[in-house]
């Protein structure tokens, strides 16, 4: 069963399914944080239902190639894209394999499955294990190594507490930036988004962070420009 949902204030109409991972908040922030531009070609690797690629092609004009290793979550990204009037290359691969050339891309997002076995209980369902529990850090970002252009980007979303499993990971890669996303102000972030560029050795940066919410719930006008007006992470 699927359900459609809609992001970016209604830009992105995306079917989704009912009883698995529903894309919602990470995907919009990776794709604001992604530095693309027109004509770049972006891999979004474990795309998913296609949320980041779609928010981030709403954007801005580039080229969308998307790597799924769940043939259902693929073909529901092949049908987004078409419905939001995108084009895309969906790959339905395990990343591992690499199904595509070394250095071909200008960017990469990801937002790998993150929910910590030691925390939560793997859901039975073997599809909505593999979108939700945490899988190898080193292999998605070696597959990212691979597949980025030397001074391409990578673009992450991830648990705040992975952030040094990450950044141990991005060997070949320099110019480090973390974006702390606070629930709230006066909160610790529960969500970090990081960039990177390989081959470069620029030192790591600590940027201002976002809030999401006001102290009474509401959206931060940040937060609002970014989730409803496709505002982009600078």
């Amino acid at each position: 069963m699927t359900r459609t949902d809609f992001l970016l204030d209604g830009r992105v109409k995306i079917t989704q399914s009912a009883a698995g991972y529903r894309a919602g908040l990470d995907a919009v922030m990776l794709a604001a944080a992604c530095p693309a531009a027109p004509d770049d070609h972006v891999l979004d690797l474990g795309c998913g239902a296609g949320a980041a690629g779609l928010c981030l092609a709403a954007r801005v004009d580039v080229k969308i190639t998307g790597i799924e290793i769940q043939p259902e979550q693929a073909e529901l990204a092949r049908a987004n894209f078409a419905q939001n009037n995108f084009s895309a290359d969906i790959i339905t691969a395990d990343l591992c394999e690499q199904p595509f050339s070394s250095d071909a891309f200008d960017h990469v997002i990801l937002n790998p499955p993150y929910h910590d076995v030691a925390q939560h209980m793997p859901p039975e369902n073997t599809a909505r294990q593999v979108a939700f529990m945490a899988d190898d850090l080193s292999a998605w970002i070696a597959a990212t190594r691979r597949a980025v252009k030397t001074h391409g980007s990578i673009t992450i979303i991830h648990r705040a507490d992975a952030l040094a499993d990450i950044t141990k990971n991005l060997d070949g890669f320099g110019a480090i930036e973390i974006i702390p996303l606070w629930p709230r102000m006066n909160e610790n972030a529960e969500r970090v988004v990081i960039r990177a560029r390989k081959g470069r050795k620029t030192p790591l940066k600590l940027l201002p962070g976002i809030p999401l919410h006001t102290t009474d719930g509401g959206e931060t006008e940040i937060a609002r420009s970014i989730l409803r007006d496709g505002a982009r992470i600078p």
